[in-house]
């Protein structure tokens, strides 16, 4: 069979679910630059579509002037309109018999929500008289649609699910765009549309009429597998359809904006720093059976939280201030600065970005060891007359540790003069021996130290948003939670605080084994010419790539060629910044891959000439 020189959209509903996420008609929202309807047209007509019969209603004039600036430039395509009187009140199977008279050959009957290009038309080419529809797998929270197959790949179950309603397994998801045959349509789908007119159900979705047929044996259904296309219907479909629908540079782009997000886009993340063995499985499904009591009750405030994090830090709770990630700590500490603190950098950029310019004092760090002098550095400190030090150990970006020794020593001498000392400890779970190179145990010593620690880090959880601050200051501590939230902590953080001591020995255990992938990353990477890689101490790799090359350039390259996601270091204070990348270790499989993507960019050979 031909394809379908005819299209029937459907277009009149008041997208309510949209909401004011956009200014724009939804049948107009821009996707990758480019209004959908406008999308879509071009794209029929590319695929040989000629006539296009239009089912509008609200703000139907809009979308018919917006329409009228492009149907010229689309050759041979012709456009008409049918308009609902009743959008407000009926559904598409209303808005379908309206342009009932226009089912009189093979068509295209789609919505006009779904976004898709060419690949679409060519999965739903082939021979034979059968009706088809594009499927994709069911992801939890799809509302729609839904059918179940035969051996065959036929529909032998068709059933549309609201919100509040699961799919049944196995599903597939349609894509509301359909190749529905001429005969077809004479002989059931319009005489099924006008049964439900009459019969008063002007609420239906028209796949009930489809639902109908299959059941009695008369619609003849396959289903062809194809999942680049869209379906819009709210702000998270928007997003989602931005980033299938743009090219990868501007993919890149956009991930860089969001600032996370990224498992759900699918590329491979060797940006942030987390532990990729845990949590486990075993602690996921506690989780999981904890949800629903979590999501219906108030989490727990600070005087809880502090004696769950005791039991996990082995220290008292009047110590200790737990936060939603350690940004939420670090704001508050530095935004307590009157008058100046010192920070050693490159560093984690939210400790410059929280204090004002006048406050910041940066201590560089010189390349290309960028090691932490601590004699020099109390100098600059006590000649900038600071109320404030921070050290990272290990540090972000370049994986490296100040010893125990030394802190503990700075930490006497800022003592003496009055200052204020935190050591960050995020990345402290992958040294050698984390238990020697901790400041934790050495808190009631030193009243002016606090240990602030992230447990997005070790513990492989950044959605869950947890961290610590440890310090036998007393009046800091009640700074710090004075400036917190009741509720700063939500249930399902508070939840794996719970959990988390049952779960010790694997949490150990698995930073264990990124340490030696991360040995065995930077072992690969020193291996590619005129590539440096500094000692790691943490779970990732601080990489220094050869004279002239471009850290951004390289970071976009991994991602468009390789759909590798790494932290280019230009956004870092350093010397030579564009030089560098931050490459976190993930399983031996994904680090081999990602080696050979490198060298193989740095090189020019090819990837798989220098897989191991």
């Amino acid at each position: 069979m031909s394809r379908p020189a005819k299209a029937v959209i459907l277009a009149a509903g008041q997208s309510t679910r949209l909401g004011r996420a956009a200014s724009e008609l939804k049948p107009l929202l821009p996707v990758a630059g480019i209004p959908l309807l406008h999308r879509t047209l071009r794209t029929l007509g590319n695929g040989g579509v000629r006539e296009v019969v239009i089912v509008v209603g609200h703000r139907g004039d809009e979308i018919v002037s917006s329409l009228d600036q492009i149907s010229s430039a689309i050759e041979d395509l012709t456009i008409s309109y049918a308009v609902s009187d009743r959008y407000r009140t009926t559904n598409n199977v209303y808005s379908l018999w309206l342009a009932r008279e226009e089912l009189d050959q093979d068509v295209y009957l789609l919505d006009g929500d779904v976004v898709f290009d060419q690949e679409l038309l060519v999965a739903l080419d082939g021979p034979g008289e059968d009706s088809l529809v594009p499927v994709a797998a069911y992801e939890p929270g799809m509302t729609g649609t839904v059918v179940e197959l035969d051996d065959e790949n036929y529909v032998a179950r068709m059933v549309d699910i609201r919100d509040d309603e699961p799919a049944f397994e196995p599903a597939r998801k349609t894509a509301s765009v359909y190749v529905l045959r001429r005969a077809f349509l004479r002989e059931e789908l319009v005489p099924g549309l006008e049964r439900f007119i009459e019969e008063g159900r002007v609420q239906d979705f028209y796949e009930a009429v489809l639902s109908e047929a299959i059941h009695g044996g008369r619609l003849s259904l396959r289903a062809v597998d194809c999942s680049r296309w869209c379906e819009i219907d709210d702000a998270d479909d928007w997003e989602t359809a931005e980033y299938v629908f743009s090219t990868p540079e501007e993919r890149f782009a956009m991930l860089a904006r969001g600032h996370g997000g990224f498992q759900r886009h699918g590329a491979v993340d060797h940006l942030v720093m987390t532990n990729v063995y845990f949590p486990p499985e075993p602690m996921l499904r506690d989780l999981r059976q904890e949800l629903d009591r979590v999501a219906t009750d108030y989490p727990a405030g600070q005087a809880t939280l502090a004696r769950l994090m005791a039991g996990i830090v082995e220290q008292p709770p009047d110590r200790l201030v737990v936060a939603n990630g350690a940004s939420e700590l670090i704001k508050v500490v530095c935004g307590s600065v009157t008058r100046r603190a010192v920070v050693p950098v490159p560093t984690f950029n939210e400790y410059e970005q929280a204090l004002h310019p006048g406050q910041l004092v940066r201590f560089a760090l010189q390349p290309p060891a960028f090691r932490l002098d601590a004699d020099t550095f109390f100098g600059a400190a006590d000649a900038a007359d600071v109320e404030l030090a921070v050290v990272s150990s290990p540090n972000n970006p370049t994986s490296l540790v100040v010893p125990r020794e030394e802190l503990l020593d700075l930490s006497e001498r800022f003592a003496r003069r009055g200052t204020l000392f935190i050591v960050d400890e995020s990345f402290v779970d992958f040294c050698a021996d984390p238990a020697l190179q901790t400041l934790r145990d050495e808190i009631d010593a030193h009243p002016n130290l606090a240990v602030v620690k992230s447990f997005s880090m070790s513990c492989g959880i950044p959605g869950l948003r947890l961290a610590y601050l440890l310090t036998e200051n007393a009046d800091l501590a009640a700074l710090v939670r004075a400036k917190l939230p009741i509720w700063n902590v939500n249930g399902v953080a508070e939840a794996f605080l719970r959990l988390l001591p049952r779960y010790r020995k694997m949490l150990e255990e698995s930073c264990r084994r990124v340490r030696r992938d991360c040995d065995e990353l930077a072992s690969l990477l020193r291996e590619i010419p005129g590539v440096e890689v500094s000692p790691s101490s943490a779970s990732f790799c601080f990489v220094r790539l050869p004279g002239g090359v471009d850290g951004p350039d390289v970071a976009q390259r991994l991602f468009v060629e390789h759909d590798l996601l790494v932290k280019d270091c230009s956004g870092k204070s350093m010397s030579e910044a564009h030089g560098y990348l931050r490459v976190k270790a993930r399983t031996p499989v994904e680090n081999r891959r990602f080696a050979a993507a490198l060298a193989g960019i740095l090189t020019a050979e090819p990837a798989a000439a220098v897989m191991p």
